[in-house]
Parts: structure tokens; sequence; C-alpha cells
């Protein structure tokens, strides 16, 4: 019956699996929620990570890409510079002038010179104001953007366009020429 010694035993044996069991089953919860819980942490990790990885291999693009602009920049300008130079020679060497400009200033009736001839004097300052139109380019690209009086002396930073004075670097915040802020400048 239920009063029988083995009943009572059998039944506390039960009752102590079950306690026992509830709380294996209590344990494996807990240890299953913990488990989720780093794996959950480690996915956050390892996605944190990645996006790093690819925001420094973007800004490791970037770098090498403005050291790319700024070599093409500086071959560019060394270029100009370079046919600068030779434009100052032949000048120079022309006396600044050419011998049709002097013609014309010698003589009192220009009606009176030969068709052929006013052709040539005519091809002759043609000739003459393109190389008056370079020099006053060049002597654009020389000057200061903001004043078109001293010479440019001052790169900015961080775009490196060498377009202001010493005097009017102080008038500006940003590059005249990309308008980018300047963070600072080298004369």
């Amino acid at each position: 019956g239920p009063h029988s010694p083995l009943y009572s035993s059998s039944n506390l044996s039960n009752s102590s699996q079950g306690a026992d069991m509830q709380k294996l089953r209590e344990e494996f919860q807990h240890y299953k929620t913990r488990q989720e819980h780093w794996e959950q942490a480690y996915s956050q990790a390892k996605s944190a990570c990645e996006a790093w990885k690819r925001e420094a291999e973007e800004s490791l693009r970037k770098a090498k890409s403005a050291e790319e602009e700024k070599a093409q920049a500086f071959k560019q300008r060394d270029e100009a510079l370079g046919r600068i130079s030779k434009m100052q020679l032949d000048l120079e060497k022309y006396g600044g002038g050419s011998n049709s400009v002097r013609l014309l200033h010698q003589v009192n009736e220009i009606e009176t010179i030969p068709i052929p001839q006013l052709r040539q004097i005519q091809q002759q300052l043609r000739m003459d104001v393109d190389k008056l139109e370079k020099v006053i380019v060049y002597q654009q690209n020389m000057k200061c953007i903001m004043c078109q009086d001293r010479k440019r002396t001052v790169t900015c930073s961080p775009c490196n366009h060498r377009v202001l004075c010493d005097t009017c670097v102080s008038k500006s915040t940003d590059c005249p020429m990309c308008h980018v802020q300047r963070t600072n400048y080298r004369l």
C-alpha cells in the first residue's frame, strides 16, 4: 500500500531524481544562454573587425591615390616651369618683340606698303600676339591669384596649390584655387 516503506522510498527517489533533472535542465539552459551570448558577442566582434579592416584598406587606397595625384601634379608643375623657362629664353632671345612691330612704328603711311609685305607683317603680328598671350598666361600663373601683383610663394595644405603670396595668405582661410579650407601653408 501507500504506507509501505517501499512506496515512500521509491517516491522519494523519484522526486529526488526529478529535482536533479530539473537542476540539470536549468544548468543546461543557463549554459546554453551563455553560449548564445558568447556566440553573439563573437559575431559582433568579428563584424567590427571586418568593418575596420575594410576601412583601413579604403584609407590605404585613398592615401595611395592622393600620393599618385600629388606626384602627377608635381610632374605637371615641373613641365610647366620648364616650358615657361623656355618661353622666357625665347623672349630674351628675340628682344621682347618682333621686327614687324618695330617696322610698323617706322612706317609713316601703311597704305603704301605692298600687299605681300602687309600679309607678312600680318602673319608676324599674329605670331607676336600668340607669344604675347603665352607671356600673359605665364605671368598670370606666376602671380598671386588674389592680388595679381606679387609672385606666388605660399603652398596651401592639404591641397598643395601654390597660388598665394606671403602677404595675401593671411587674408584667406581657404585655398583660392580649389576652395578647400587650409589647414596649414608652407613658404
